[in-house]
């Protein structure tokens, strides 16, 4: 078993975790600046940056340490799936598998995006998030009572939410979606995107959009773009709801 650690910025994550797990990783443990994979042939983890032989031990269940439950916002109980951790009185049990790609509620920009969800969606309610990664916030609407659909511009992505998250998927961004189509809106990207999708977003949303993925000093150029709206903030991160 071979491991490699790469630097990685948070707006270039997603796509990285996909690449890694096209490539075979066999786990990704996620850090600050680094994403840290492991893979069974020394080529293939070369391919990412310096390798180091693993220490010989059980990695198909000893990086599991490193994932425990957590309470997300008002509602959410975010679990590993091998965890049988009772639900807390009061909460939504969400189980995840972490290493999958592109959100395992780890990040504070997923839980944020949680956290606005939890506020705006209603039972019956159209939910539709641009940028998927994963489906986990498809499956944070779902057990909210919403209907969700998910849309990605990178097939792999799709490939592994639709493993996991029996929602709606396809393959493309906002420009493809019709006016007034969905009652919320959820997009945990980045700033950048966020403004150049602020049309189309505005255009498909009935009630609410639910915007995540970006530092604190973006928030101005964003309520701009967007107009007024509740701030929310975790570890460093920012999110709005508008």
């Amino acid at each position: 078993m071979f491991t490699v650690r790469i630097p990685c910025a948070a707006e270039a994550r997603e796509t990285l975790i996909a690449e890694l797990h096209e490539a075979g990783t066999t786990g990704v443990l996620e850090e600050d600046a680094h994403l840290v994979a492991w893979f069974d042939h020394w080529d293939t983890a070369a391919r990412f940056g310096h390798v180091e032989a693993a220490p010989e031990q059980d990695w198909s269940t000893a990086w599991q340490q490193f994932w425990t439950p957590r309470l997300v916002g008002e509602r959410f109980f975010l679990v590993p799936a091998w965890t049988d951790e009772p639900t807390p009185e009061g909460r939504i049990r969400m189980d995840y598998l972490p290493g999958m790609a592109c959100g395992t509620g780890e990040h504070p920009g997923t839980r944020l995006a949680m956290m606005g969800l939890e506020a705006m969606v209603r039972p019956g309610d159209q939910v539709l998030d641009i940028g998927c990664g994963s489906g986990i916030l498809c499956r944070a609407a779902q057990l909210l009572g919403g209907r969700a659909i998910g849309c990605d511009i990178e097939a792999a992505d799709l490939a592994v939410a639709r493993e996991h998250v029996d929602a709606s998927y396809f393959v493309g961004s906002a420009d493809a979606v019709r006016s007034q189509s969905a009652d919320v809106v959820t997009a945990n990207i980045n700033a950048e995107v966020l403004v150049a999708l602020s049309t189309d977003l505005r255009r498909i949303a009935r009630r609410a959009i639910v915007l995540s993925g970006f530092r604190p000093e973006s928030i101005p150029e964003l309520e701009a773009t967007y107009g007024p709206a509740r701030r929310l903030s975790l570890e460093g991160w920012s999110a709005l709801v508008v």
